[in-house]
């Protein structure tokens, strides 16, 4: 009995660790729309910032952020990006070399695993 306990729970963790989830088993695929600039939706409405997860150079794959850093949020600095951007005027701005929107200025911080989006303070 003890075996078949151990068999059952090993099963169970196996499946977690291959990171296997309920939409993968259902072959559906979120997409995400680009409105600009690294700026993406999906369809319901969340917002996404498209940067690469270089992590691994063998294998360099898109990684899409859905949440903005800032000391001003309280407690723990985050909020959705769905929450504070304006998808409408957000933009790169090349001569300053970060993104605005209408309400906030935004640095893109990369880093090897993809990055973070800051509100510039």
């Amino acid at each position: 009995m003890k075996y078949v306990f151990l068999m059952m729970v090993m099963t169970i963790s196996c499946n977690h660790i291959t990171g296997k989830s309920e939409h993968q088993n259902n072959d559906i695929q979120e997409k995400f729309i680009l409105i600009r600039d690294n700026l993406y939706k999906d369809a319901l409405g969340n917002l996404y910032f498209k940067t690469m997860d270089k992590s691994d150079p063998k294998s360099i794959k898109p990684r899409y952020l859905d949440v903005v850093y800032s000391k001003n949020f309280g407690n723990d600095g985050i909020r959705k990006l769905k929450d504070i951007i304006d998808p409408e005027s957000f933009q790169y701005n090349l001569q300053k070399n970060r993104y605005e929107d209408i309400n906030h200025k935004y640095i893109f911080k990369e880093m090897v695993d993809g990055g973070t989006l800051t509100i510039e303070d």
